[in-house]
């Protein structure tokens, strides 16, 4: 009896060896593999910050299991130990093989305090798509193929610390300030959970969800990172708006074809792709195709998503959201898609689309204020007064639903 408890607990030893290495070698993708499940989140998280521990950790229980047989035996040769042998070499070789795999399996590097080139000498064409952001009076563009390759951008914007970011599974290009308590973050790739990018920030090691930007794990979980909204359009309608603007430049040091995505292609090759991810995508709503790209905003806690499919050639859409009068301006061929409060003072705006001198602009119907697609009045007494942003980012469907699940939708009836 006591011989069979032995076995058992030595056999378990083994067990639990094979596991903490298999563990400590794939934790950097455990959330992705879960797909929607927590615990693989916590279990990654753990395992990645005591990597050394759980290898350590393995090394005991194998030791454990080797002092019972050794003892049981009363004495030592190596053809008595072939179970144990055979454990050794699965967690030697899954212990090396983690430190090589990690370098490879997570390919995108972030950039930081990149430079920037003047509007004149960027390398984009006209039909090329950016991520552009505007604050407090000075611009700048960010490549999607470049935020592609890279994910993260650390840098700083008119003095501010900000981290632009950008999810291709999901098609979410977001900007976040990076201060958090006084402490300036810089982040980096670190895994995926439900299809979407996670970041993990050098100064706490906390994991943050780009798509939401809380921190999901670690000694800031909890914590909000502050959205501040870009848009994301042609490079010909951003430089059309912001001639002055400052360009991402491609020298960054790395050999990246920053002309296409990693997986080839353009971004609209991408946008219109059907091509899912079934081990990473949890499609909960199938009212709209999984890619189709939304435009996603946030008043308070209440969600609501525009389908571009919804919006037709050029839109200028006067709703309300959460008690909000909201602004929503689209124009398909630059891919223009941004949300505006429509309240200026103590006035409600009712804004028209109109066209001068084959210029497309929108007026105001009570007023007659004149504004452009950036929500700046360009006529009248109000020239200079801009509407209010509201939170919004562009995603694809499929993410939008799934992170928000009780969204409104406009043309949803």
């Amino acid at each position: 009896m006591i011989f069979q408890v032995r076995n058992l607990f030595r056999r378990t030893l083994l067990a639990v060896a094979v596991i903490l290495s298999l563990l400590s070698a794939s934790s950097f993708i455990l959330p992705t593999l879960t797909r929607v499940n927590d615990i693989g989140v916590t279990l990654g998280f753990y395992f990645t910050h005591n990597k050394l521990l759980g290898i350590v950790l393995s090394f005991v229980a194998l030791s454990a299991a080797v002092c019972i047989k050794w003892k049981e035996k009363g004495r030592f040769r190596l053809g008595d130990f072939k179970v144990e042998t055979m454990t050794l070499v699965v967690v030697v070789v899954t212990t090396v093989a983690s430190s090589f795999l990690i370098s490879r399996a997570i390919p995108f590097i972030s950039l930081d305090n990149p430079t920037f080139t003047s509007a004149d000498n960027a390398f984009l064409r006209d039909s090329d798509f950016v991520m552009g952001i505007s604050l407090n009076g000075e611009s700048r563009a960010y490549p999607l193929t470049m935020l592609a390759w890279h994910h993260i951008v650390n840098n700083e914007v008119n003095g501010k610390p900000m981290g632009m970011t950008y999810c291709p599974i999901c098609n979410t290009a977001i900007a976040f300030e990076s201060e958090v308590e006084g402490n300036v973050l810089q982040f980096d790739v670190v895994t995926n959970y439900r299809a979407n990018l996670v970041m993990v920030d050098r100064q706490t090691g906390s994991w943050w969800q780009q798509l939401t930007g809380k921190a999901i794990q670690g000694k800031l979980s909890g914590t909000a990172l502050k959205l501040i909204p870009v848009d994301l359009m042609t490079w010909g309608a951003w430089k059309e708006l912001y001639p002055d603007t400052r360009v991402l430049s491609e020298d960054t040091g790395f050999t990246h074809n920053y002309d296409v995505f990693p997986s080839g292609g353009s971004y609209i090759d991408w946008q219109k792709s059907d091509r899912v991810f079934p081990w990473l995508m949890k499609i909960t709503d199938t009212r709209f195709r999984a890619r189709e790209t939304v435009l996603g905003v946030q008043v308070g806690d209440v969600f609501k998503a525009y389908p571009f499919s919804n919006l037709g050639e050029l839109a200028v859409i006067n709703d309300e959201i959460n008690g909000e009068p909201v602004l929503i301006l689209f124009d398909s061929k630059s891919q223009i898609a941004s949300a505006f409060s429509r309240k200026v003072g103590e006035n409600i705006l009712t804004l028209e689309e109109i066209t001068e001198g084959g210029e497309v602009m929108i007026r105001d119907k009570n007023t007659g204020s004149v504004w452009d697609f950036e929500g700046r009045a360009i006529a009248d007494e109000r020239e200079g007064t801009k509407l209010e942003k509201l939170k919004y980012h562009n995603a694809f469907w499929f993410a939008w639903a799934d992170f928000h699940p009780d969204t409104l939708v406009y043309g949803d009836h």
